[in-house]
């Protein structure tokens, strides 16, 4: 073999180790890049639909008139005015419009504070609790906990915890969770 031939055979074999080193590194930034990808559009498949709206509707019911509840006063489809009435009456539509507002407040908090994926079902259920419950308190729930940590049964179960108003046990808010919890594991 002659030394041309060498050395053009010896600059194709480093240029092929190069291009395998290249490629190697780059598979493994586009692989970790797809694993990221697919992890977060997991959680991004997920979010408020019609299914989550009416999961609301069923357990807060429609009040074209303001009503008090436990902290205030609220309207619509369980929309919190305040200590006091801001608006007299309104029509099922306004309060379908209000209540997907209020609704995207919550489905960000599910979406912040729940770190595994989720499916569109559990999603549904941990935003209708967020909604019936407060941002603050669904963030510090251990339903978010558990399911956090990975233990899907545990968050499930801890659903039950939230069937008090004031302290006081409320049966209305017992069926609610058991409802949940069931939307949840299906």
């Amino acid at each position: 073999m002659k030394r041309d031939e060498k050395l053009l055979l010896l600059f194709f074999g480093l240029a092929g180790f190069g291009a395998y080193l290249w490629f190697s590194q780059t598979g493994k930034q586009l692989a970790q890049e797809a694993a990221t990808q697919i992890e977060t559009g997991v959680k991004r498949l997920v979010d408020i639909t019609d299914s989550t709206l009416q999961t609301i509707i069923g357990f807060e019911g429609f009040s074209a008139k303001p009503y008090p509840d436990a902290k205030g006063w609220s309207i619509g489809y369980g929309h919190y005015m305040g200590p006091s009435p801001t608006m007299q009456s309104m029509t099922r539509a306004e309060a379908y419009d209000l209540l997907r507002d209020d609704v995207a407040k919550f489905s960000d908090r599910v979406k912040r504070v729940i770190q595994q994926p989720v499916t569109q079902n559990q999603f549904d259920a941990m935003v209708s609790l967020a909604y019936n419950i407060g941002e603050t308190a669904f963030s510090a729930s251990s339903v978010a906990r558990y399911f956090n940590k990975g233990d899907v049964y545990a968050a499930a179960d801890a659903f039950r915890l939230w069937n008090k108003s004031g302290g006081a046990y409320v049966p209305a808010l017992a069926a609610r969770r058991e409802s949940e919890r069931a939307l949840f594991l299906a």
